[in-house]
């Protein structure tokens, strides 16, 4: 069961849902809900972009408006399918990766003790609905230039999902 509920709370309330949903773990249900938000994302993405490169080249090749907006229907289809298939696997190849880095950095050079598993299911639920509104958000005009305002909020969900997942040794001080 695909965890959509939680989307919300995870951005929203990040500390709360994180300490609760870190015990009920589930790398499927973290996958589907980044597949599912690639999915849309890529549907979207790849049609505005597979609709404006064809158009582009339909327009190129001197044809005339009309078969150059069949163009660039027919690019935005296309583009569509190329999105929803190829944008799911890059998230979640993406998350794979990142989490794996996150997990061997705070692991080996901070001495962190957790579950990876854990991290990767913290880290799906507030990468899907974040993804989707820089998609929704990219799209408008000038509030797009400010999607990077939610990659610096996924910086900071990131550093409580490694708060909730990990816990550090307390350095001992030297007694002079």
């Amino acid at each position: 069961m695909v965890s959509f509920n939680l989307w919300i709370p995870a951005v929203t309330k990040p500390k709360e849902t994180f300490a609760s949903a870190k015990k009920k773990v589930d790398r499927d249900d973290a996958i589907k809900q980044v597949a599912v938000a690639g999915i849309i994302g890529g549907l979207i993405n790849g049609a505005i972009g597979g609709s404006k490169i064809a158009e582009t080249l339909g327009i190129l090749a001197m044809v005339s408006k009309n078969e150059a907006a069949i163009f660039g229907w027919a690019g935005a289809a296309i583009g569509a399918v190329v999105g929803a298939i190829a944008m799911p696997i890059l998230m979640v190849a993406c998350l794979f990766i990142g989490c794996f880095i996150i997990d061997l950095i705070v692991t080996k050079a901070f001495k962190g003790k957790g579950d990876s598993k854990q991290l990767f299911y913290l880290m799906a639920l507030y990468t899907a609905p974040l993804s989707l509104l820089s998609t929704v958000l990219s799209l408008i005009p000038i509030i797009g230039l400010f999607t990077f305002l939610i990659g610096l909020y996924q910086i900071y969900l990131l550093y409580l999902a490694v708060k909730a997942v990990y816990t550090f040794k307390q350095r001992r001080s030297r007694q002079h």
